[in-house]
Protein backbone atom coordinates (compact mmCIF):
# COMPACT_ATOMS: atom_id res chain seq x y z
CA UNK A 1 0.00 0.00 0.00
CA UNK A 2 0.93 3.19 -0.98
CA UNK A 3 1.98 6.15 1.69
CA UNK A 4 0.91 9.82 0.84
CA UNK A 5 2.80 11.96 2.55
CA UNK A 6 2.25 16.08 2.76
CA UNK A 7 5.07 18.24 2.01
CA UNK A 8 4.49 21.72 2.83
CA UNK A 9 6.28 25.25 4.61
CA UNK A 10 6.47 28.79 4.44
CA UNK A 11 7.08 30.28 1.24
CA UNK A 12 11.20 30.12 0.63
CA UNK A 13 11.54 27.54 3.10
CA UNK A 14 12.87 24.66 0.77
CA UNK A 15 9.60 22.11 0.28
CA UNK A 16 9.68 22.21 -3.45
CA UNK A 17 13.16 21.04 -3.00
CA UNK A 18 12.26 18.56 -0.59
CA UNK A 19 9.77 16.72 -2.95
CA UNK A 20 12.21 16.68 -5.54
CA UNK A 21 14.64 15.06 -3.52
CA UNK A 22 12.13 12.59 -2.85
CA UNK A 23 11.32 12.09 -6.29
CA UNK A 24 15.07 11.46 -6.64
CA UNK A 25 14.25 8.94 -3.90
CA UNK A 26 11.43 6.92 -5.97
CA UNK A 27 8.51 9.14 -4.83
CA UNK A 28 5.62 10.38 -7.37
CA UNK A 29 5.18 14.19 -6.63
CA UNK A 30 1.66 15.78 -6.61
CA UNK A 31 2.46 19.59 -7.07
CA UNK A 32 -0.50 21.48 -5.62
CA UNK A 33 0.87 24.91 -7.62
CA UNK A 34 0.47 22.97 -10.72
CA UNK A 35 -2.85 21.91 -10.04
CA UNK A 36 -3.84 24.97 -8.83
CA UNK A 37 -2.37 26.67 -12.22
CA UNK A 38 -4.47 24.17 -14.64
CA UNK A 39 -7.65 24.77 -12.59
CA UNK A 40 -7.31 28.41 -13.40
CA UNK A 41 -6.91 27.82 -17.24
CA UNK A 42 -9.75 29.37 -19.37
CA UNK A 43 -12.29 26.72 -19.96
CA UNK A 44 -10.96 24.74 -16.72
CA UNK A 45 -14.26 24.89 -14.13
CA UNK A 46 -12.30 27.72 -11.82
CA UNK A 47 -11.52 30.12 -14.38
CA UNK A 48 -15.14 31.00 -14.94
CA UNK A 49 -15.31 31.39 -10.50
CA UNK A 50 -12.61 33.39 -10.98
CA UNK A 51 -13.33 36.17 -13.16
CA UNK A 52 -16.78 36.05 -11.58
CA UNK A 53 -15.44 36.68 -8.17
CA UNK A 54 -12.36 38.94 -8.69
CA UNK A 55 -13.65 40.84 -12.09
CA UNK A 56 -11.83 41.58 -15.53
CA UNK A 57 -9.23 43.43 -13.94
CA UNK A 58 -7.51 40.18 -12.98
CA UNK A 59 -7.97 38.62 -16.39
CA UNK A 60 -5.15 39.23 -19.16
CA UNK A 61 -5.22 40.12 -22.29
CA UNK A 62 -5.01 36.77 -24.23
CA UNK A 63 -7.85 35.19 -21.87
CA UNK A 64 -5.55 34.09 -19.10
CA UNK A 65 -5.68 34.47 -15.39
CA UNK A 66 -3.27 37.57 -14.37
CA UNK A 67 -1.34 34.82 -11.58
CA UNK A 68 0.45 37.58 -10.05
CA UNK A 69 -1.38 40.54 -10.11
CA UNK A 70 -4.06 37.94 -7.88
CA UNK A 71 -1.28 37.19 -6.28
CA UNK A 72 -0.35 40.47 -5.05
CA UNK A 73 -4.01 40.82 -3.98
CA UNK A 74 -4.33 37.98 -1.84
CA UNK A 75 -0.92 38.55 0.13
CA UNK A 76 -2.19 41.83 1.13
CA UNK A 77 -6.22 40.64 1.24
CA UNK A 78 -7.18 38.22 3.75
CA UNK A 79 -10.42 37.94 2.19
CA UNK A 80 -9.83 37.82 -1.07
CA UNK A 81 -7.52 35.02 -0.28
CA UNK A 82 -10.34 33.38 1.74
CA UNK A 83 -12.35 34.13 -1.39
CA UNK A 84 -9.84 32.44 -4.06
CA UNK A 85 -9.12 29.49 -1.65
CA UNK A 86 -13.10 28.69 -1.53
CA UNK A 87 -13.14 28.50 -5.22
CA UNK A 88 -9.61 26.73 -6.10
CA UNK A 89 -9.16 24.21 -3.28
CA UNK A 90 -11.73 21.91 -3.62
CA UNK A 91 -10.98 21.44 -7.32
CA UNK A 92 -7.53 20.82 -6.56
CA UNK A 93 -8.75 18.57 -3.79
CA UNK A 94 -10.22 16.93 -6.37
CA UNK A 95 -7.57 16.99 -9.11
CA UNK A 96 -5.02 15.39 -6.01
CA UNK A 97 -7.20 12.48 -5.18
CA UNK A 98 -7.19 11.42 -8.68
CA UNK A 99 -3.37 11.38 -9.05
CA UNK A 100 -3.04 9.52 -5.92
CA UNK A 101 -5.39 6.89 -7.53
CA UNK A 102 -3.56 6.97 -10.48
CA UNK A 103 -0.19 6.52 -8.56
CA UNK A 104 -1.46 3.76 -6.61
CA UNK A 105 -2.48 1.68 -9.13
CA UNK A 106 1.31 2.44 -10.05
CA UNK A 107 2.28 1.17 -7.09
CA UNK A 108 4.16 3.61 -5.90
CA UNK A 109 5.79 2.95 -2.46
CA UNK A 110 5.43 6.97 -1.77
CA UNK A 111 3.11 9.38 -3.18
CA UNK A 112 4.16 12.73 -2.22
CA UNK A 113 1.97 16.34 -1.94
CA UNK A 114 3.44 19.10 -2.17
CA UNK A 115 1.29 21.94 -0.59
CA UNK A 116 2.11 25.31 0.85
CA UNK A 117 -1.42 26.02 2.41
CA UNK A 118 -1.49 22.21 3.62
CA UNK A 119 -1.54 22.79 7.35
CA UNK A 120 -4.14 25.48 6.88
CA UNK A 121 -6.52 23.60 4.74
CA UNK A 122 -7.93 20.30 7.08
CA UNK A 123 -9.59 19.27 3.77
CA UNK A 124 -6.63 17.84 1.84
CA UNK A 125 -6.09 15.99 5.79
CA UNK A 126 -7.66 13.16 4.32
CA UNK A 127 -6.11 12.45 0.95
CA UNK A 128 -2.79 12.05 4.06
CA UNK A 129 -1.23 9.27 5.83
CA UNK A 130 1.33 12.18 7.14
CA UNK A 131 2.14 15.54 6.98
CA UNK A 132 5.58 16.74 6.74
CA UNK A 133 6.78 20.53 7.60
CA UNK A 134 9.93 21.72 5.86
CA UNK A 135 10.79 24.95 7.74
CA UNK A 136 13.96 27.29 7.69
CA UNK A 137 15.17 30.52 10.06
CA UNK A 138 13.30 33.50 8.79
CA UNK A 139 17.16 34.81 7.55
CA UNK A 140 17.42 32.30 5.58
CA UNK A 141 13.87 32.19 3.89
CA UNK A 142 14.13 35.93 3.40
CA UNK A 143 17.78 35.11 1.12
CA UNK A 144 16.21 32.41 -0.65
CA UNK A 145 12.94 34.80 -1.62
CA UNK A 146 15.10 37.77 -2.40
CA UNK A 147 17.46 35.51 -4.65
CA UNK A 148 14.67 33.41 -6.23
CA UNK A 149 11.69 36.27 -6.85
CA UNK A 150 13.79 39.35 -6.29
CA UNK A 151 11.35 40.24 -3.20
CA UNK A 152 12.53 43.06 -0.90
CA UNK A 153 13.02 41.69 3.02
CA UNK A 154 9.21 43.70 3.51
CA UNK A 155 7.80 41.48 0.81
CA UNK A 156 9.21 38.41 2.19
CA UNK A 157 7.79 39.33 5.68
CA UNK A 158 4.49 40.17 4.03
CA UNK A 159 4.38 36.58 2.82
CA UNK A 160 5.69 35.50 5.85
CA UNK A 161 2.85 37.02 7.41
CA UNK A 162 -0.12 35.80 5.55
CA UNK A 163 0.66 32.19 6.33
CA UNK A 164 0.43 30.29 9.39
CA UNK A 165 3.06 31.07 12.46
CA UNK A 166 5.85 28.60 12.09
CA UNK A 167 5.15 27.32 15.78
CA UNK A 168 1.37 26.22 14.69
CA UNK A 169 2.30 24.49 11.94
CA UNK A 170 5.08 22.73 13.81
CA UNK A 171 2.21 21.37 16.09
CA UNK A 172 0.29 20.10 13.47
CA UNK A 173 2.98 18.35 11.69
CA UNK A 174 3.72 14.42 11.97
CA UNK A 175 7.69 15.60 11.16
CA UNK A 176 9.60 18.77 10.82
CA UNK A 177 12.32 19.14 8.75
CA UNK A 178 15.16 22.37 9.39
CA UNK A 179 16.56 23.44 6.57
CA UNK A 180 19.06 25.55 7.16
CA UNK A 181 22.07 23.61 5.56
CA UNK A 182 22.78 22.27 2.50
CA UNK A 183 21.25 20.10 0.01
CA UNK A 184 23.03 17.08 0.98
CA UNK A 185 22.17 17.87 4.25
CA UNK A 186 18.17 18.67 3.49
CA UNK A 187 18.36 14.70 1.52
CA UNK A 188 19.99 13.00 4.67
CA UNK A 189 16.65 14.20 7.07
CA UNK A 190 14.54 13.08 4.59
CA UNK A 191 16.40 9.92 4.21
CA UNK A 192 15.29 9.30 8.01
CA UNK A 193 12.26 9.34 7.81
CA UNK A 194 11.56 7.58 4.34
CA UNK A 195 13.38 4.57 5.39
Amino acid sequence: MSKVIGICGPIGSGKSLAAALLKEMGAAIIDADALARQILEPGQPAYAEIRAAFGGDYILPDGGVDRKKLGKLIFADEAARKRLNAITHPHIHEQAALLISRYREDSYAMIVLEAALLLENEGFWDLLDEIWLVTAAPEHIHARLAARDGLTSAEASARLAAQMPAEQQAKLADHVIINNGSIEELREKLYVYCF
